[in-house]
């Protein structure tokens, strides 16, 4: 039913039943007289004079009275066109569909009546997903008359989009674009679909940055804007568009900051983007979870400081059900000397045995955690089983070789 009501309202018909009724005796048209000139005044004919308002009204047999008007391809024309908008007005868009289709193919009207009867049917072709029927019809439309009215070149663009054509439909939606000052809207939210469609990404910036100016309160098109700038590789421009929707405070879901904290690591921020996280989660803007804090330690470890990295993967491993991620925090553990933190971590590791095929470099990570801490026997311990397990065999016998010499020397 919407459909319905917006082509409703984009179709102007007039009236024309009346035009075939029967004229009072003594008044009929003399259709032998060619004169441009009637007493009606120039280019009218007493044919096309309305007499009533009341002749508006649709009649009660429209079908009877098409079949009287056999003949009179001007009164059909402007019948069917009536037939049309009251179709839409019922919701009949295929209805409405085929009355315009026939009162075009009478060729029985003016040059602007019948481009405005296109235009329509071709929007009708859009409301219901015809958009080859409308290529179809407005194409040779265009290749005669390149001065055609604006909208049905914009219309004739969608449709280009629609059927797989973007960068033709583009160029279509541009020409209808430049006839407009202001562009509408809608047009230029057209236009940014068609570019980006068909891979023209700085167009579709350019044209987002159009609706950004004319509308800043319209968070959904900082959004759009920042998105396009980072597929046309423009990622600082994006991450600069972004913050500035910050300053406007139009970033309030968590989603809008987790885009500006990607956009961030993107242009190759990361320092900026784990300030930005870590205050987020302080504040309970985002939630806690396994991988926010993931995320939070790659922007860590990103902007080199992987001792500030170690807190969030902590907690991201102890959100996660895969124990891996204990791993490589015992790592980084490793890597920044913190030992029993490393052995901490590895234990947590092994817990329950769900290492699987890793549970091997997890002993061999654990004795040498342990040898670090002072802990010798445990670590011998480690080695023993880590040599048990195929994959790093010879790492857990080289271990153990050096601690038989170490033993050997008295050390």
């Amino acid at each position: 039913m919407r459909r319905a009501v917006v082509m409703l309202a984009l179709i102007a018909l007039p009236g024309a039943h009346a035009l075939a009724q029967s004229a009072p005796p003594g008044d009929e048209p003399d259709l032998r007289t060619r004169s441009r000139m009637s007493e009606f005044g120039p280019y009218r004919s007493r044919m096309r004079v309305l007499r009533d308002s009341a002749d508006l009204a649709t009649p009660a047999d429209p079908a009877a009275l098409l079949e009287s008007m056999e003949g009179n391809d001007y009164g059909r024309a402007l019948l069917l066109r009536r037939l049309a908008h009251d179709a839409v007005g019922a919701s009949d868009v295929d209805g409405a569909i085929a009355q315009l289709e026939e009162a075009l193919a009478l060729n029985a009207l003016a040059g602007p009546a019948q481009q405005q009867m296109a235009l329509n049917l071709a929007r009708l072709y859009a409301s219901a997903g015809r958009h080859e029927d409308t290529v179809a019809l407005l194409k040779p439309m265009l290749d005669e008359s390149p001065d055609i009215d604006p909208n049905a070149r914009f219309a004739y663009g969608l449709a280009l989009v629609e059927t797989g054509d973007p960068a033709e439909g583009a160029r279509q939606l541009r020409l209808a674009a430049r006839t407009r000052d202001p562009v509408p809207e809608d047009w230029l939210r057209a236009l940014v679909f068609a570019s980006y469609q068909s891979g023209d990404y700085a167009a579709a910036a350019s044209d987002l940055e159009r609706l950004v100016a004319s509308y800043p309160g319209n968070r959904d098109y900082w959004l759009q804007l920042a998105g396009t700038l980072r597929a046309a590789d423009r990622p600082l421009r994006a991450a600069a568009v972004l913050e500035t929707a910050a300053t406007r405070q139009l970033l309030t879901l968590p989603a809008h900051w987790l885009n500006l904290v990607n956009a961030y690591l993107a242009a190759g921020l990361p320092l900026d983007a784990a300030e930005l996280l870590q205050g987020l989660l302080a504040r309970e803007t985002v939630e806690p979870t396994t991988e926010h804090w993931t995320l939070l330690g790659q922007a860590r470890l990103a902007a080199r400081q992987p001792a500030e990295a170690i807190p969030p993967l902590v907690e991201a491993a102890r959100t996660a059900r895969d124990r891996t991620a204990w791993l490589a925090v015992a790592r980084l553990q490793l890597a920044e000397r913190q030992w029993d933190q490393a052995v901490a971590s590895l234990e947590r590791a092994r817990r329950g045995n769900r290492l699987g095929p890793r549970n091997g470099e997890a002993l061999l990570m654990l004795g040498e955690a342990q040898y670090r801490a002072g802990d010798t026997r445990q670590a011998r311990k480690a080695f023993a089983l880590a040599a048990e397990e195929g994959v790093v065999y010879r790492a857990a016998q080289a271990w153990l070789d050096y601690l038989d010499g170490r033993a050997a020397d008295g050390r």
